[in-house]
């Protein structure tokens, strides 16, 4: 397979939330909502949601969902090899560009776990009727 071209915007929402924004060449909206809920200290459950620009006739959803499944199969094939003490502090592994991400999501689970992290207060809601 040739491989995926896009971009994407990340934002993660302290502490098991994330909002991905992905733009393909050919102007493709793609929107993913993650929430990881832990579940114990071995097992976690994901709720994703997904919002797409495009129809059914432009792309099946069968081959989206396809798509997704190897992702999420490449993922957890490497999340099954880490080890269950995993270090999340910054300086503790050697880092490359791709793993900004979760670079930025482990100092986030850092500062959790160290008491630095406050939530903050949720942003108002203003709605038209």
């Amino acid at each position: 397979d040739a491989p995926t071209e896009r971009r994407s915007a990340v934002h993660v929402h302290a502490p098991f939330t994330g909002f991905f924004h992905i733009t393909y060449p050919d102007g493709v909206q793609h929107i993913l909502v993650k929430a990881i809920t832990p579940i114990d200290d071995h097992r976690c459950r994901l709720l994703q949601v997904s919002l797409r620009s495009d129809s059914e006739d432009d792309r099946p959803a069968a081959d989206i969902v396809a798509f997704n499944a190897r992702v999420a199969d490449e993922d957890r094939e490497i999340m099954e090899t880490m080890p269950a003490e995993f270090p999340v502090g910054r300086h503790e592994l050697v880092h490359i560009a791709t793993d900004r991400l979760s670079l930025g999501y482990r100092t986030l689970l850092a500062d959790i776990t160290a008491g630095k992290w406050k939530p903050s207060p949720p942003s108002p809601v203003h709605l038209r009727t």
